[in-house]
């Protein structure tokens, strides 16, 4: 019965996808601030994927493809509804991994905006690693994005 009322209030659609350079959230005296992250071992257009949202009488999946998916999105993941054209999607992975040391995770919220166009924004676990004192302290990774329907919702 679950199923059949989420599978009821999402959408199958498909969406190429383009994300702006991850920030990190710092907060430091009582001000927070977004600060770019640069990877220059990521060549320039590689942060760009496909989302295709599914719905059956099971649920609703995602599949996210990515040639090289440099932060570990890509795969099949099931998706929930969070509301009328909106989805949330947690991804994971063995890794290797860009903001972790061993398994990757990163939470997917993606909204339709009934235009033709979606906004993205992806939070993956993030870790600050500190060798020299042996410490691992976690922090805030953003990732903001673009996508334009390919399909239309169904």
């Amino acid at each position: 019965m679950i199923s059949l009322i989420l599978a009821a209030t999402a959408f199958s659609a498909s969406y190429d996808c383009t994300l702006d350079a991850p920030k990190a959230l710092d907060h430091k005296d009582g001000v927070v601030t977004l600060n770019p992250i640069s990877f220059p071992d990521v060549a320039e257009g590689r942060w760009k994927f496909q989302a295709k949202v599914t719905r059956d009488d099971e649920g609703v999946n995602a599949a996210i493809t990515w040639p090289g998916d440099p932060i570990q999105i890509a795969g099949e993941f099931p998706a929930m509804p969070t509301a009328d054209g909106s989805i949330a999607i947690m991804t994971f992975s063995p890794g290797p991994c860009m903001f972790t040391e061993t398994g990757c995770m990163s939470l997917i919220s993606l909204v339709d905006r009934g235009d033709g166009s979606a906004k993205i924004i992806i939070t993956p676990a993030a870790l600050a690693s500190d060798k020299a004192n042996n410490s691992r302290d976690p922090f805030v990774v953003l990732i903001e994005g673009t996508c334009r329907r390919t399909g239309k919702p169904q």
